[in-house]
């Protein structure tokens, strides 16, 4: 597994995580008595999927966060690297399996 595919990984789980969010909030009722709590609970959720996403999406050689660079690392073809270490996100031998 390449590092570049570890990280379309981690985008997919962001975005499956937050749409596990807005269905588990469309399907969950608010009434007048579980208003707080359900408020509560769905940001929870949302916090600890951000969180997970921000904590996983990084160089596996150096672990510096490549968060900041997601957009053109997802988004636009051709090599990529690691602005710290410059390893290189589409080699096996960078990736830490």
């Amino acid at each position: 597994m390449t590092t570049f595919s570890r990280l379309q990984w981690w985008f997919r789980f962001l975005l499956a995580g937050l749409l596990g969010i807005g269905a588990l909030s469309n399907s969950w009722q608010a009434t007048w008595l579980n208003h707080g709590f359900r408020a509560g609970v769905l940001g929870f959720l949302g916090v600890a999927v951000l969180t997970l996403f921000v904590l996983g999406f990084r160089c596996p050689r150096c672990q510096h966060s490549l968060l900041l660079r997601a957009a053109t690392i997802l988004g636009t073809r051709g090599p990529h690297a690691c602005s710290r270490c410059g390893a290189s996100l589409h080699d096996r031998r960078a990736a830490k399996d």
